[in-house]
Parts: C-alpha cells; structure tokens; sequence
C-alpha cells in the first residue's frame, strides 16, 4: 500500500516534456555559405548533385501529392458520414416524439372520451403517430 501513496495524482505529476522549453532542433551545416558562384556551378560534381537533389525533390512531390488525394477522398468521407449520423439523430428525435405523443394521446384517451368527438379524435391521433413512431424506426432499420 505504501508504493501506491508514493505515486503522484495527475494533479501534481510534473509532465515528462514542458512544450515551452522544446527548442527546434538546428541543422549541422545550417551556417554554411549555400551561394554557389558560376565556377563552382560548372563543375560537373555540382550539377550532379544538384540535379540527383532535384530528382529527390520531384519523388517527394509526388508522394505527398498521393497523399494529398487520399486525404480529400477521407475527408469528403468523414464528411458524408458526419451529415449521415446528423440525419439520422434528427430522424430519430422525429420518430421518438411521435411515438411517445401518440402514447401519450392513446392514454389520455379514456378521460377524454365522455366528450364526443374530442375522445375519438385524441385516440385516432394518437394511434397514427404511434404507427408511425413505429413504421419510421422500423424502416429506418
């Protein structure tokens, strides 16, 4: 039991990583001078590895363009399924009330019925909601 005392609660737990103190991480060669001068880019070293970092670049550019098309076909369907679950939380809002009014109509009915058409009016109301309560959640199945 003493172990779990010496654990701290969430609360006073120091976090492992402070967000403010990460600094970016710098480049090696970030300070070294990147202008090339017109002899040094007719050397055919220079233009080798300029062209194979092109190359590089060209490869990377394509795959991320694969990925920005995979990520508009998910997103548009995250959206359809969004607007989906919508429609059908609405629907079912809708057909819940209607059954549960046309419940409540059929058991109001009794006390209404000494006064004619009122009494028959209640009941035949309430029996189509509750039909329909029940036809929307079963089609909606």
């Amino acid at each position: 039991m003493a172990d779990l005392d010496a654990v701290p609660d969430e609360e006073s737990a120091v976090p492992l990583v402070d967000d403010t103190t990460v600094k970016p991480k710098l480049k090696a060669l970030s300070r070294i001078r990147r202008d090339l001068t017109d002899d040094e880019l007719q050397s055919s070293g220079v233009q080798k590895l300029l062209i194979d970092k092109y190359e590089d670049s060209q490869e990377l550019v394509q795959e991320l363009k694969a990925y920005r098309d995979k990520f508009a076909e998910a997103d548009k369907g995250l959206a359809v399924a969004e607007h989906k679950l919508q429609r059908n939380r609405a629907f079912e809002i809708l057909s819940g009330t209607g059954l549960a009014v046309g419940a409540a109509m059929i058991g109001y009915a009794p006390n209404a019925w000494s006064s004619q058409p009122t009494g028959y009016m209640i009941l035949g109301f309430g029996v189509v909601l509750t039909i329909g309560g029940i036809g929307a959640k079963v089609i909606d199945q």
